[in-house]
């Protein structure tokens, strides 16, 4: 029987480390240049940020066979601080599938999750594959597209004539990237970002970092993906002139067949750039944010309900009920909003698994909430991540 071992790896497991995780997930790679997770996330691979610190693997006989990223954040949702759990680059060797490694990595990356204090965590992948671990799909955002034809018919013929501009951020840009920065820590869901990682932060996923212009004021920032088909982000310094942001975006658009166009995610606690997708969109699509899991409930749905009570005006009212056996009470009363847990939960009939209360909470849609007036206003809540915080 070979010798099994489960932990976190070490500093000379690095380069081991980034080659199985190559190679379980981009050896056949058509994209050219081909990808690798050091360009694909820097924020977290780079060797300066110790990787090796957040993987739990297994090892068969002294070999690296399996490995699963946990990588903790500190958050803010609400002005309440939070602390996030992210799952990534989950990665089983070629010659070792099917040998129980995958779980016994992601059963030492969750026991890891809960002992650093989280209280969600968020992943990328499957949906069934990783319920077994709490995770479900939920979240709600507008997947909009904008057409050159769109800002056209909107703005008039000179619409691509903005009088705001973009400009690539670079590494050295320090004065331009703390301001960013400031803007991104004034949303109502943000991570926390050390200087020394931001611009690398920026470049996840292989996007490109923007800065928008009004003459010589920093107005915002975006992203765009590598294709330069998507923006991954688009953040202004206060909630005025989104569509001069649009515009600014479409000035570093390359020309394609049928002219320009761009395509974007908005979470619905975004409401400005919503507003925008509304009048002048081609199209909008209702899909959820991501793969969750809350550990602590009664301090993240309170966090999600206040954000939830800036979003929209929220009917008062109070909702009971237990989730594997801890009692919550969703009070909201003169239109401020607050969770109760323990002894001040009221008793209720109301329980849910807790992949059934993920999915009353925070699906886009349930079928848990049918017939539940209450339920069907103040849900689901407003839980979305920028791009720049997921692994």
């Amino acid at each position: 029987m070979p010798e099994i071992t489960v932990g976190p790896a070490r500093e000379q497991d690095y380069e081991e480390l980034m080659a199985l995780l190559d190679d379980v997930f981009f050896l056949e790679d058509e994209e050219t240049p081909k990808r690798c997770f050091l360009t694909l996330l820097p924020k977290l691979y780079k060797r300066e940020y110790r990787p090796w610190e957040k993987n739990y693997c297994v090892w068969e006989d002294g070999a690296l066979k399996a490995a699963v990223g946990m990588y903790v954040s500190d958050a803010e949702i609400a002005g309440q601080a939070l602390r996030a759990g992210g799952i990534g680059n989950v990665a089983v060797a070629r010659d070792s599938r099917r040998k129980g490694y995958m779980r016994l990595a992601m059963d030492a990356a969750m026991e890891a999750m809960r002992a650093a204090g989280c209280d969600f965590g968020e992943l990328g992948g499957q949906r069934q594959r990783y319920q077994f671990w709490g995770f479900e799909r939920g979240g709600a955002a507008v997947d909009a597209s904008f057409s050159e034809k769109n800002l056209r018919h909107a703005y008039g013929e000179n619409a691509l004539d903005a009088d705001w501009r973009a400009e690539e951020m670079k590494p050295d840009d320090q004065e331009s990237l703390t301001k960013v920065q400031a803007f991104i820590e004034d949303m109502p869901i943000h991570y926390k970002h050390g200087p020394a990682a931001f611009y690398d932060c920026l470049c996840s996923w292989n996007e490109t970092p923007y800065a928008i212009w009004k003459e010589e004021s920093l107005e915002g920032f975006f992203t765009l993906s590598r294709d330069k088909k998507y923006i991954g982000q688009l953040r202004l310094a206060g909630a005025g002139n989104p569509e001069m942001a649009i515009r600014a975006v479409y000035s570093v658009l390359p020309e394609r067949g049928g002219g320009k166009r761009v395509g974007m995610t908005i979470p619905l606690w975004q409401t400005d750039l919503l507003r925008l997708a509304e009048e002048i969109s081609e199209g909008c699509d209702i899909d959820d944010t991501g793969m969750y899991t809350i550990l602590r409930w009664e301090k993240m749905l309170g966090a999600l309900m206040k954000l939830q009570a800036q979003c929209k005006p929220l009917p008062d009212g109070d909702i009971s009920i237990r989730v594997d056996g801890e009692a919550l009470r969703v009070i909201v009363k003169d239109g401020v909003a607050s969770v109760a847990g323990g002894k001040n939960a009221a008793p209720t009939d109301r329980v849910f698994t807790h992949l059934e209360a993920m999915r009353y909470f925070l699906a886009p849609y349930s079928i848990l909430r049918e017939g539940d007036a209450l339920a069907q206003c103040w849900f689901p809540l407003p839980l979305g991540l920028m791009g720049i915080d997921t692994v």
